[in-house]
C-alpha cells in the first residue's frame, strides 16, 4: 500500500510539472516571467561495447510555471 502512495505522489508531481510547463510556455507572450527557468543536464556519455553502443544523457528544465505545477500537484495529492 505504501508503494502505491509513493507512486501516486510521483505521478502527481510529474504531471504537475508537465502541465505547469505547458501552461507557462503557452502564456509566455502574456506573462514572460513564467517561462524563466534553470536547465540542468548530464551527457551525453557513451558506452561502447563493440557489439552495442549505448548513449546516456538527461536534461531537465525547471521553469517558474513547472515549479508552480509541482506545488499544485503536491497540494492535490494532499487532498487524497
Amino acid at each position: 500500500m505504501r508503494n502505491l502512495r509513493v507512486g501516486l505522489l510521483i505521478l502527481f508531481l510529474v504531471l504537475g510539472a508537465i502541465i505547469g510547463s505547458l501552461v507557462s510556455h503557452a502564456l509566455k507572450d502574456i506573462l514572460p516571467f513564467m517561462d524563466y527557468g534553470l536547465t540542468a543536464s548530464f551527457g551525453p556519455a557513451t558506452l561502447d561495447l563493440v557489439v552495442l553502443t549505448l548513449t546516456f544523457g538527461i536534461s531537465i528544465k525547471l521553469t517558474l510555471g513547472s515549479a508552480l505545477g509541482i506545488l499544485l500537484g503536491l497540494y492535490l495529492y494532499s487532498l487524497i
